[in-house]
């Protein structure tokens, strides 16, 4: 990984990731929203022991300048992660509300290489294949976990 590669923020990181990625649903003919995520904690379940929300997205009815809102858990880092939780939240960003996990989000979702249990997709190799670039343009992930499980009060 060159420095030119290395985004200063987590911020300009994930605003180029939505950028690199919305080249992958235009393959799939769709209009898209304007985006933007932010590393934040989910409005539920961010510290849930068991079915933890690791991404979240907001539509633009939430938001006062329209935009479609993508939470990303802090208590993910790496690269990949990252990238496969804003595709995921991206999906249900682009079919917009009242569509959850359902067909419509499994045909799209599986369409960019999203592979699993619609809820806690994977990336399959066909996503590997597509955002392999991106991830090398990318580069790190500014961003180091937060492990909620340490120090905290009961």
């Amino acid at each position: 990984m060159t420095k030119q590669n290395q985004k200063k923020t987590r911020q300009e990181w994930l605003d180029q990731a939505i950028i690199l990625l919305m080249a992958e649903f235009k393959t799939e003919g769709l209009k898209l929203p304007k985006y933007r995520a932010t590393v934040g904690l989910p409005s539920k379940g961010a510290f849930a022991a068991k079915k933890r929300t690791i991404g979240q997205c907001f539509y633009p009815e939430s938001s006062s300048d329209k935009t479609t809102e993508i939470m990303i858990s802090p208590t993910r880092d790496k690269p990949l992660e990252i990238l496969e939780t804003t595709a995921h939240e991206m999906c249900h960003g682009t079919l917009g509300a009242g569509f959850g996990h359902g067909p419509k989000f499994k045909a799209l979702a599986t369409s960019i290489g999203l592979v699993g249990k619609m809820t806690v997709t994977e990336p399959g190799p066909e996503f590997l294949k597509r955002t392999k670039p991106i991830l090398k343009t990318l580069g790190a992930f500014p961003h180091k976990k937060l492990d909620i499980t340490i120090g905290q009060k009961k």
